[in-house]
C-alpha cells in the first residue's frame, strides 16, 4: 500500500479491530492508534480516500467528518491530532486524581471505622 503501513501498530493486529460493529466500544482501538508513530499519515490517508468507517489515526469516521471540514479551512492535521491528545490526557489526569480522592476518602472511612472499633474495645474493657 503505503510505505507507513509496513510501520503501523494496525498491521500488527486484527483489521476487524478498527472496525467495530455498531454499539462496541472504541477506545481500545483509539489507544493503539494514540502510540502509534504514522498516525499522522493514517489520517491523511483517511481523509484522502473518504473512509466513512473505521478508526483511522486514533479518530472514528464522525470525527474525521469534523476534522475533515476544520483542515479544509487551513487547519493543519497535526494541531488538530496535537489537540486531541492534549484533550485525552487532560482526562487521564482528571480521573487519576479522582481516583487517589476516592482511595484518600476509603482510607479515611477505614481509619475512622478502626478508631470507632478501637474506643468499643477500650470501653467494653473499662
Amino acid at each position: 500500500m503505503n510505505d507507513w503501513t509496513d510501520r503501523a501498530l494496525c498491521a500488527e493486529i486484527s483489521g476487524d479491530f478498527f472496525y467495530p460493529e455498531k454499539g462496541d466500544g472504541v477506545a481500545a482501538a483509539k489507544a493503539v492508534c494514540r502510540s502509534c508513530e504514522v498516525r499522522l499519515p493514517c489520517l491523511e490517508y483517511a481523509l484522502e480516500i473518504g473512509d466513512r468507517e473505521g478508526i483511522f489515526g486514533g479518530f472514528t469516521e464522525r470525527t474525521r467528518l469534523k476534522i475533515a471540514r476544520d483542515h479544509r479551512a487551513g487547519k493543519p492535521l497535526e494541531d488538530i491530532i496535537a489537540e486531541d491528545d492534549a484533550e485525552y490526557y487532560a482526562r487521564l489526569e482528571k480521573s487519576a486524581g479522582l481516583a487517589k480522592a476516592a482511595a484518600r476518602r476509603h482510607r479515611a472511612r477505614k481509619q475512622t471505622r478502626y478508631a470507632e472499633a478501637v474506643r468499643e474495645c477500650e470501653e467494653v474493657a473499662s
